[in-house]
């Protein structure tokens, strides 16, 4: 199925107390020198949901929370944009919009000062359309604060066509600027094929200098050593060559992907997980994970994967 994307800007609404500021992806033709956020070099770390319901007592002491943002509440109806993402961090503008506040004097056990909540709705053709999947992430290499919210369709192209809201949430830890947020809704894809990454590097690196933090698509040979050069020009006490399995790349076959995190204060990993192939695409899925030891240091993991004209997309999971 060909992913369609549908990027929103959204507007203040006088529904709440305080301005949404949302960033609009698109081309900058000034080469980053205006403010606009240019997505394609964004790199995205996704951040990961708060799982409130864990607790008995939270579930036992209030009514569900999917009731509150779902068509069941009334006072969706008094918000007539169809499609918006929106962000609570307080609970009053919480009480706006839960009708079970209003008419019970209900109240959910939400620590404000350290979680939000990130909710919305997009309009879709069928009823029987869902929401498959649903993410926030940060640009973490932006000057500007960024986050996206990006959710995942499921459509029905065999059942009766009838627009229809689809409503979504999750709990996050509080970030300072997570009210500078893009909704992107796109349609789900095939699986994907699952491809076995071939390691041929994965340590860390101790430097007098910080490597720059790169993810990185190498074709050539030339390439590869250009890259392991730059590496070993940074390094002190150790040499990269000793890091690696495979100084010769068959680069008729292969592709080599590179993946350096950025200096940590401990001994850190950074991990090539999943690699899978669409139709356009092909997905890199990356995991941070944060060591015990006091040296400054830089992981990296190399892998070659089979050679493919189609685009690397990196997917980093914090």
């Amino acid at each position: 199925m060909k992913t369609k994307y549908l990027i929103i800007l959204l507007l203040s609404i006088g529904l709440f107390s305080c301005d949404k500021n949302v960033s609009q992806e698109k081309e900058n033709p000034n080469n980053g020198e205006n403010d606009s956020i240019v997505v394609d070099t964004c790199h995205w770390e996704i951040i990961s949901p708060i799982a409130l319901f864990e607790s008995d007592a939270f579930c036992n002491e209030v009514p569900n929370l999917a009731h509150i943002f779902s068509g069941e509440n009334p006072l969706m109806e008094e918000i007539k944009q169809d499609s918006l993402v929106v962000v609570i961090n307080n609970e009053q503008d919480f009480e706006k919009i839960c009708d079970y506040c209003q008419l019970y004097g209900v109240r959910y056990p939400i620590d404000y000062p350290e979680q939000n909540i990130v909710w919305g709705k997009v309009l879709t053709s069928s009823a029987s359309d869902r929401i498959v999947e649903q993410q926030l992430s940060i640009c973490s290499n932006s000057s500007l604060p960024a986050y996206k919210y990006e959710v995942v369709i499921e459509k029905c192209s065999e059942c009766d066509k009838s627009p229809h809201y689809l409503y979504f949430w999750e709990i996050f830890p509080k970030k300072t600027d997570i009210e500078n947020i893009t909704l992107v809704v796109r349609e789900a894809e095939e699986e994907g094929k699952n491809i076995v990454p071939v390691t041929i590097g994965k340590d860390i690196t101790y430097s007098s200098e910080v490597i720059p933090r790169q993810d990185r698509v190498i074709k050539s040979q030339n390439e590869w050593e250009t890259l392991l050069e730059e590496i070993n020009s940074y390094m002190t006490n150790r040499d990269i060559y000793g890091l690696i399995t495979e100084r010769e790349i068959d680069f008729s076959n292969y592709q080599v992907i590179a993946v350096i995190d950025k200096p940590r204060s401990n001994r850190a990993t950074v991990t090539v997980t999943d690699v899978r192939e669409y139709h356009d695409k092909i997905v890199v899925s990356i995991v941070h994970s944060v060591g015990d030891a006091t040296q400054p240091s830089q992981p990296f993991h190399f892998v070659k994967i089979p050679v493919s004209d189609k685009e690397i997309v990196f997917k980093h999971l914090i």
